[in-house]
C-alpha cells in the first residue's frame, strides 16, 4: 500500500508538470495565432498599397502616352500693301496620334483686350495630328485685299486690337 501511495504522489506531480507544459504550449499557440493574424492583416494592407500604387502607375502611363494638342502660335502681323493672312498653329506634343481633332479659328477686331467673343464659327472637318506634327488654320481678315496704311496706323495705335480665338 505504501508503494501504491508513493506511486499516486509521484503520478500527481507528473500530472501537474504535464498540465503546466500543456498550458505553456497553449499560450505559445495563442501567441503564434495572434502573430499569424497580424501578419495576414499586414499582408492585406501591403497588398492594397501595391494595388493602389499599380493603379496610379497605370493611370500615369496612360496620361504619358496620350495625345496632347496645344496651340503653338499665331503668325503674321499685317503688312501694308499685302493681304493679311493669319495662321494659327496647333501641335501634338503627345506620344500618340490625336484623332478627330476639331479646330475652330476665329478673328474679330476689338476695341480692347478685354474682348469676350459672342460668336464662334463651327469647327471644320476632323483632323488627325500625328505625334510631333503641326497643323494650322488660315484666317483672312482682309478677305484677300491688301491692308492699307490707315488700318496699319489704327492697329499700331491700339485703337483696334486683333483678337484670334477658338
Amino acid at each position: 500500500m505504501r508503494g501504491q501511495l508513493n506511486e499516486i504522489r509521484s503520478g500527481a506531480g507528473d500530472t501537474h508538470t504535464l498540465a503546466l507544459a500543456a498550458k505553456r504550449q497553449a499560450d505559445k499557440a495563442e501567441t503564434i495565432s495572434s502573430s499569424l493574424e497580424k501578419a495576414v492583416t499586414d499582408m492585406d494592407a501591403a497588398n492594397s498599397d501595391a494595388r493602389n500604387s499599380l493603379r496610379a502607375t497605370v493611370n500615369q502611363f496612360h496620361l504619358d502616352q496620350r495625345a496632347w494638342v496645344i496651340e503653338r502660335g499665331v503668325s503674321s502681323l499685317p503688312k501694308a500693301g499685302k493681304p493679311w493672312d493669319i495662321e494659327v498653329w496647333f501641335y501634338n506634343t503627345g506620344k500618340t496620334p490625336a484623332r478627330n481633332v476639331l479646330t475652330s479659328c476665329n478673328f474679330m477686331p476689338a476695341l480692347n483686350r478685354d474682348f469676350t467673343p459672342k460668336k464662334e464659327y463651327p469647327p471644320g472637318w476632323p483632323n488627325f495630328i500625328a505625334p510631333n506634327q503641326q497643323i494650322y488654320c488660315t484666317l483672312s481678315p482682309s478677305n484677300g485685299l491688301p491692308v492699307n496704311e490707315t488700318l496699319m496706323k489704327i492697329i499700331g495705335a491700339g485703337r483696334i486690337v486683333p483678337i484670334v480665338y477658338g
